[in-house]
C-alpha cells in the first residue's frame, strides 16, 4: 500500500514575498503571514524576500536600492529590536545569489560589540 508522503515542517511560520516559498509552505501546512511580525509563539520563522533579485533581473537598480531600504526598515529593524529585547534568540540571514551566498548570524550578545560600527544592510551585498 502506497501512502501519502509527509512534507517536512522545518519552520513554524513563513513571512515574505516569494510565491514559490508560499507554495511550499501550503504543501507543508505552514502558516503564512503578510508583512513582518515577531511573535513569541513562533520559535522558528522563515522570512523570504525576493524583491532584490527580481529588481536585479529587470536591471532596475533604483528598485533594487528601494527594496534593500524597505527590507532594512520594514523587516530587519523590527527583528533587531526584538533581538535586543530578548524576544528573539538569533537572527540568521542567508543572502543567496547565483555567484554564491553569504550567511550572517546575529545573537543578542553580538549586539554588545561596541567596537564594531554598525553599517547599513546595503554595504554587505554581493553586488
Amino acid at each position: 500500500r502506497v501512502g501519502r508522503s509527509r512534507v517536512a515542517r522545518p519552520f513554524d511560520v513563513l513571512y515574505g514575498d516569494s510565491d514559490l516559498a508560499q507554495s511550499f509552505a501550503r504543501a507543508a501546512n505552514i502558516p503564512q503571514e503578510p508583512g513582518v511580525a515577531v511573535k513569541a509563539s513562533f520559535e522558528n520563522a522563515l522570512y523570504v524576500w525576493e524583491g532584490l533579485s527580481a529588481a536585479l533581473r529587470r536591471g532596475d537598480f533604483h528598485a533594487w536600492r528601494e527594496s534593500v531600504l524597505a527590507f532594512e526598515q520594514d523587516w530587519m529593524s523590527p527583528l533587531l529590536r526584538a533581538l535586543a529585547a530578548g524576544e528573539v534568540a538569533r537572527i540568521t540571514l542567508d543572502a543567496v545569489q547565483e555567484e554564491g551566498s553569504r550567511r550572517y548570524v546575529l545573537t543578542r550578545a553580538m549586539l554588545w560589540k561596541l567596537w564594531r560600527r554598525s553599517q547599513p544592510l546595503a554595504s554587505h551585498t554581493l553586488v
